[in-house]
């Protein structure tokens, strides 16, 4: 019978140091997997924050395309302005310079 009782406590004991083992590996995946959540925010954390700083960068992108299209059509219309008044001018000289003989 002492066999048994030897072998039943034996038994006991493998069986506390697995579940023991089991326990152990149960809380170090839990930190591990605790660790991963942490980081996997953080990495979402600042890439939403890379993605803020970008759209607000393009924002400014668009209001300055905007702006410098604005200034070139306003630059064009200056120039065309001052086309058409030359060629008035021209226009004006060449009929004062030359007698029309009727």
């Amino acid at each position: 019978m002492s066999f048994v009782w030897n072998h039943d406590e034996h038994v006991h004991t493998l069986l506390e140091e697995i579940y023991d083992v089991l326990k152990s590996v149960k809380r170090h995946q839990l930190t591990i997997s605790n660790e991963q959540c942490r980081t996997v925010n953080r990495a979402v954390d600042i890439l939403g924050k890379m993605i803020e700083k970008q759209n607000k960068l393009i924002e400014e992108i668009k209001i300055s395309s905007h702006m410098q299209q604005i200034r070139y059509e306003a630059t064009l219309n200056i120039l065309a302005e001052q086309q058409r008044q030359t060629i008035e001018f021209l226009q004006k000289q060449v009929k004062e310079s030359f007698i029309n003989i009727s």
